[in-house]
């Protein structure tokens, strides 16, 4: 329990779309289009495999750590 004291089924709401929302983040941050042959960094073949896996990728294996980043996610909080 949130120690939420309102409306259980308002708190149930809330939960759904915060969730929603991380859901629909998530998605909107993965890579789409075409995979390339090649990565873009050192020129290495990209694997079929992995092209097939991660639609859109445009790096290989080891050079894909150097572009993953985290969201910056502002957070505004309100005292009621």
């Amino acid at each position: 329990m949130s120690g939420y004291t309102g409306n259980p089924d308002a708190e149930a709401e809330h939960a759904q779309i915060m969730s929603d929302n991380g859901i629909e983040l998530a998605r909107s941050m993965l890579p789409k289009g075409e995979s390339a042959f090649a990565c873009h960094d050192c020129g290495e073949p990209i694997p079929q495999a992995r092209r097939e896996a991660q639609k859109g990728c445009k790096y290989c294996i080891d050079c894909q750590p150097n572009h993953d980043k985290l969201p910056l996610i502002k957070m505004i909080t309100k005292m009621l």
